[in-house]
């Protein structure tokens, strides 16, 4: 009896699962099955416990799977059952992360450490981390990744035992800020100020948090775009700027700068906008008075125009104004200026030496000089001349008005005149309760001339409610049309005093009464008063009913 076939067929082996970790599809094979009486009829996989099968000698998987049956039957139904299989290295997932942390999102001046936070395989297992700059063309290893500037499009990569890999979105770094500010500074002097300002810092990263300015070698002190240094000692001095970034960065620059106001200089070669030294003067006397302290200086280097009226107007602000060394430079009148060319004003003390004053002749609505409630003293060495006032009585050379008090101590006021209807006062005009004492000094050919039929009034000085002490000097060849060569006084509700103590008045004259004369109201004082000098003008009273004599 051949046929009866009571065993099971037989395999040699089923191979195929992974004893490591693979990222490939597995390929199971029965390999070797045979049965050697009715022969074998097929070869099956179950992957539920045989509830259901699948044909076939091989079987590929994508995936792990659990309690793999594989059976071999043969034509009479005998059944080989190979024991179940688990296929467990399989893997086709990518890793994990948390999170990558450490990009700052406010500046920073240190160093960034990107971290990888929570990497994770749950498969194979992690392999590596990596960074890449140059957009996945090369790589550089590491969990964390330390960075000292700003760097864009870092792409981090994860990768698994089998080749699986984890990419995580482009990361750039913006605030890292290393790089110190630009910092930029000027500086302009005032009197015995110095005022610095930032000249256009910058900071183009995490920007300007903070200025800073320095003199010398002082303390820092923190300010906007400008500081004030006031009080500074005359000499050469620097000055500095600190600018500090958001992140503490910072950078320094300075200046040297010269604070000279005892001394500013004058030049028609010079600028405003210099500092005032004989190196570096101004050009105009209304900045070098705005730099100068009290009791300083002004001193012209050569001779200068001048194109409008300088104001000297501060009331505490004493100073001198005069040339440089021995020389006597000039002050001109401009074609253009109508004006005065210097006004006195607000109880501001002024005193000239070595400066001539020159109208130029130039057709003037003013005196070449205005005094106005101030005090001045006009020294040796000063000149007053070519003054043309063509539009008002108020003087030609000197206008004195407002309570002044004015010392001519060797000043020559000459050449000058009044021409109008009814000009007054064609060397010096004095009103309002002024007080001038001539010590020393000429105030000579100098004239009021009336226009058509009008009436003129001193030629050389006219005093209206003031006073005139003459102590010295002389008063020579002025001339008036009408009354008052030399001097003409008068007023409507005060008096007007002449005291000649001393001096010489000589060789003025007037086409009407005298050389010397009152032309005003009766119904004030006008005073003479001679206790000395050399008269040899006619002391000629025009009208009035109250001239005193004494």
């Amino acid at each position: 009896i051949t046929k009866i076939d009571k065993s099971s067929p037989t395999i040699t082996s089923v191979t195929g699962n992974p004893g490591s970790w693979t990222k490939n599809n597995v390929t199971l094979t029965v390999n070797g099955a045979k049965d050697g009486a009715s022969g074998l009829h097929a070869q099956s996989y179950s992957f539920d416990n045989g509830a259901s099968w699948q044909s076939g000698n091989t079987k590929t998987y994508s995936g792990n799977t659990s309690n793999i049956i594989i059976k071999v039957r043969d034509a009479l139904g005998n059944v080989y059952t190979h024991g179940a299989i688990n296929i467990t290295k399989i893997d086709k997932s990518a890793p994990t992360i948390t999170s990558v942390t450490g990009n700052p999102s406010s500046w920073t001046k240190n160093n960034v450490t990107l971290t990888v936070n929570g990497a994770k395989d749950t498969a194979s297992g992690l392999h590596a981390q990596a960074y890449s700059f140059d957009n996945g063309s090369s790589w550089q290893s590491g969990n964390t990744k330390t960075y000292s500037g700003n760097t864009n499009n870092i792409i981090i990569k994860v990768r698994d035992n089998v080749g699986n890999v984890y990419t995580h979105g482009a990361i750039s770094i913006t605030k890292i800020d290393k790089t110190n500010p630009t910092a930029k500074i000027s500086a302009t002097v005032s009197l015995n100020t110095i005022t610095v300002k930032d000249n256009g810092s910058s900071d183009s990263q995490s920007g300007i948090s903070k200025r800073e300015y320095k003199l010398d070698s002082g303390s820092w002190y923190s300010g906007n775009t400008t500081y004030n240094f006031t009080n500074v000692s005359d000499g050469s001095h620097t000055v500095y700027i600190r600018i500090t970034d958001s992140v503490g960065n910072s950078s320094t620059a300075s200046v040297s700068v010269i604070v000279n106001s005892t001394n500013v200089y004058v030049s028609s070669s010079g600028n405003d906008s210099n500092i005032g030294s004989s190196s570096s003067p101004v050009a105009t006397l209304a900045s070098a008075y705005s730099k100068v302290k009290n009791g300083g200086n002004i001193i012209l280097l050569n001779n200068i125009t001048q194109t409008s009226t300088a104001n000297f107007n501060n009331s505490s602000k004493s100073v001198t104004l005069k040339s440089n060394g021995s020389s006597i430079f000039s002050i001109t009148r401009g074609s253009s200026l109508k004006g005065s060319i210097l006004s006195v004003t607000n109880k501001s003390t002024l005193t000239t030496t070595n400066i001539t004053f020159d109208g130029n002749n130039v057709s003037a609505t003013n005196p070449l000089v205005s005094i106005n409630g101030a005090t001045v003293n006009l020294n040796s060495g000063t000149t007053i001349k070519r003054g043309n006032n063509t539009s008002a009585h108020n003087g030609g050379g000197l206008g004195i008005i407002g309570g002044s008090t004015v010392n001519i101590n060797g000043a020559t006021i000459t050449g000058n005149k009044v021409q109008t209807s009814a000009p007054q006062g064609g060397g010096i005009y004095i009103s309002g309760k002024s007080i001038v004492t001539m010590n020393s000094g000429t105030i000579s050919n100098n004239s009021a001339l009336a226009t058509g039929d009008a009436w003129s009034c001193g030629g050389g000085v006219m005093i209206w409610e003031s006073t005139f002490v003459l102590n010295g000097g002389s008063v020579l060849n002025n001339i008036s049309t009408n009354v008052g060569g030399g001097f003409s006084m008068g007023g409507a509700t005060s008096d007007a005093m002449l005291h000649i103590a001393g001096g010489t008045i000589s060789g003025n004259s007037a086409r009407g009464s005298g050389a010397f004369a009152n032309s005003q109201s009766s119904d004030i004082n006008v005073i003479i008063r001679k206790t000395g000098g050399n008269v040899t003008d006619a002391l000629v009273a025009d009208s009035p009913a109250k001239v005193h004599y004494f």
